[in-house]
């Protein structure tokens, strides 16, 4: 659950400084549209965006296994509950 909470805050940061990098580029175009962009800068941006975008990915793979154990867990406890209401049908 610690670990959890921890990318969680870590997906929130990384989110928001996504957003600031977006804007900023954004802006930059607007302010110079005809200045070349370095392309160390530019693949360091990219290289960025990607690690962010893995880390995102990460975390609804995470996600995705937790409710996939949790529908486990659930359907084992229904069929459990069915078998204990067959067994308590069948002593009446």
């Amino acid at each position: 659950m610690a670990a959890s909470l921890s990318l969680d805050s870590y997906y929130l940061y990384a989110s928001h400084d996504m957003q600031i990098l977006s804007t900023n580029q954004f802006y930059e175009c607007l302010n110079n549209p005809v200045a070349q962009v370095n392309p160390i800068i530019e693949l360091n941006e990219t290289r960025q965006l990607l690690e962010i975008a893995h880390l995102e990915n990460q975390q609804k793979l995470e996600l995705i296994m937790d409710l996939n154990n949790q529908i486990s867990w659930m359907q084992q406890y229904i069929k459990d509950q069915k078998n204990k209401r067959e067994e308590l049908k069948s002593q009446l």
